[in-house]
C-alpha cells in the first residue's frame, strides 16, 4: 500500500460555502473549472506523503498542539486570478495574512519535524489565507475575462474552530479529500 498524501486543513463555515456557491455559479464555465464545494478548504500545513505508522502519532501531535491554540479571525479581502497575475493559473479568495496562524503552522511543523522526523520540505511557505475557487481549464484567456463583484467579501473574516487531517488522493479528473481525523481548537 502506498503512503497516504496528507495536509492539515481549515474547513470553511456554512454561511461562508453559501456565499462562495453563489460567486462560483458566475463564473464562465467555458474558462473555468469550478472547485466542487466539499473540496473548499484553507490548507494550514501541506505534510505530503507520510509512512502509514506515522499517522497514528501525527495525530497525537496535532492534537495536543491544537488544545494549545487560541486561534484569531481569518479575514478575507479579495477575489482574484492567482498566483501571479502575469501567469494566472487560478481564482482565489485571498486573505490578509495572520499572525497567530503562521506562528502556529511553524510551530506546528517544528514539533512534526522534532518528533517524528517527517520530511516537510515540500511546505515551505507562510501561511497565507486563501481558498481556490477555480481553475483555468486550459491555458489563461487573453484577455482575462472579468471577475464577477466580489465585495461581499471584502473584510469577510471567521474563527476556525477546528483542524481537519485530510487524505489527497490524486485523479486524472481532478483530486479526492477523505477527512482523517478532525481536532478542536
Amino acid at each position: 500500500m502506498s503512503e497516504p498524501r496528507l495536509f492539515l486543513a481549515l474547513k470553511l463555515p456554512p454561511n461562508f460555502l453559501k456565499r462562495l456557491e453563489e460567486y462560483q455559479n458566475q463564473l464562465d464555465q467555458k474558462y473555468f473549472k469550478i472547485i466542487p464545494l466539499n473540496q473548499l478548504h484553507l490548507t494550514l500545513l501541506f505534510l505530503g506523503e507520510t509512512p502509514l505508522e506515522k499517522v497514528e502519532p501525527l495525530k497525537q501531535v496535532i492534537e495536543r498542539m491544537a488544545a494549545d491554540f487560541q486561534p484569531s479571525p481569518l479575514i478575507f479581502e479579495t477575489i482574484e486570478y492567482g498566483p501571479f497575475l502575469s501567469n494566472p493559473r487560478l481564482i482565489w479568495l485571498k486573505g490578509i495574512p495572520n499572525s497567530s496562524f503562521i506562528n502556529f503552522k511553524t510551530q506546528l511543523r517544528n514539533e512534526i519535524q522534532k518528533e517524528l522526523k517527517l520530511d516537510l520540505s515540500a511546505d515551505q511557505q507562510v501561511f497565507l489565507p486563501h481558498i481556490t475557487l477555480a481553475r483555468f481549464k486550459n491555458h489563461f484567456a487573453t484577455p482575462l475575462p472579468p471577475l464577477p463583484d466580489s465585495s461581499f467579501f471584502h473584510h469577510f473574516s471567521f474563527v476556525p474552530n477546528q483542524l481537519w487531517l485530510i487524505q489527497s488522493i490524486l485523479h486524472k479528473t481532478g483530486p479526492q479529500y477523505f477527512d482523517l481525523a478532525q481536532f478542536k481548537l
